[in-house]
């Protein structure tokens, strides 16, 4: 399944997108992890009730931008995600 911009009347910023993502896998919004790399990612996932996930690798921001915009947790590449939200 692919869930694009064109699915949606608004994109990022605008939670459109994300919470259609959801619903497409039938997961509430509260039980995703968005994963992104821009502030306007952090934005989409906090305004669609999802855990926002900032990642600085390849990121044109910094960890401070991506917590401004509401990270709950920002880690330096894919590969620290589990690390740092702790033991499953």
């Amino acid at each position: 399944m692919i869930v694009d911009a064109s699915h949606v009347e608004h994109a990022k910023p605008e939670p459109d997108l994300l919470l259609l993502a959801a619903d497409q896998l039938g997961v509430s919004p509260a039980r995703c992890w968005y994963i992104g790399d821009s502030t306007w990612d952090m934005v989409s996932a906090v305004a669609a009730g999802m855990i926002p996930i900032g990642v600085t690798a390849g990121a044109a921001v910094d960890r401070r931008a991506l917590e401004g915009a509401g990270a709950a947790v920002v880690v330096d590449n894919l590969l620290d995600i589990a690390a740092a939200l702790g033991p499953a």
